[in-house]
């Protein structure tokens, strides 16, 4: 919890001495703290269903991916595109895999091959002091290297201007609803994201087409 309330990685023996000294956390702060938690636990359900056949399923290694997943949710990406979850699944099952045959190897004195450098690396961060910032950080730069790149990051612009409403407006020959047909007036129409903005949908023109009030309230992130 104070993890997240603090915004990155923490050292887990300092954070007790602090609680054990005494320090004092709101119940404000507390109830924020717990809501975000359960809010990255399911995110992280949704992404990975099968984190518990990973290495990942560790303490140390599921601290540092829940670390991962909550900068990124607070950096605005996009967390729920079906592929891009498949994908990032597909790449944590890969990393898992290559650090454990690297640990495998290691303990038979072969070494890792100069292809398994990430795994090796992975893997230092792993072993000795593995709460030490440093090594936090180390392993969280090595797992952002293999899933950072997956997610996009929403549009920081949500609404469309009054400048580009007037460009669609005025762009449609027919000022009708892409779903109902019903004839739209300037005084009712809306302007809907044809991809979703909080599945990565721009707000631009050429993401954008007429609808009406109440079909583009139905459709809503579909």
């Amino acid at each position: 919890m104070a993890s997240i309330h603090s915004g990155g990685p923490i050292n887990k023996k300092t954070a007790l001495d602090s609680i054990i000294g005494g320090e004092v956390v709101d119940s404000r702060s507390l109830k924020k703290c717990v809501q975000q938690f359960i809010r990255i636990l399911n995110i992280m359900k949704r992404i990975f269903p099968d984190l518990r056949t990973t290495r990942f399923a560790n303490s140390v290694d599921w601290y540092s991916l829940f670390m991962l997943v909550w900068e990124m949710d607070k950096a605005g990406c996009i967390l729920n595109n079906a592929t891009r979850n498949r994908q990032a699944q597909m790449l944590l099952i890969e990393l898992s895999n290559g650090v454990d045959a690297v640990r495998q190897q290691v303990r038979k004195t072969e070494g890792a091959r100069p292809d398994q450098r990430l795994f090796a690396d992975y893997l230092l961060t792993v072993q000795g002091s593995t709460d030490s910032l440093p090594t936090r950080k180390r392993r969280a730069d090595l797992l952002r290297q293999v899933l950072g790149g997956i997610f996009e990051e929403k549009d920081d612009q949500r609404n469309f201007t009054i400048e580009q409403r007037r460009l669609i407006w005025h762009s449609e020959e027919k000022k009708e609803c892409a779903v109902c047909g019903e004839t739209l007036t300037w005084n009712n129409f809306t302007i809907d994201h044809q991809k979703p903005h909080s599945r990565g949908g721009r707000t631009s023109l050429e993401n954008a087409q007429l609808m009406c009030r109440k079909h583009n309230s139905m459709k809503g992130p579909r």
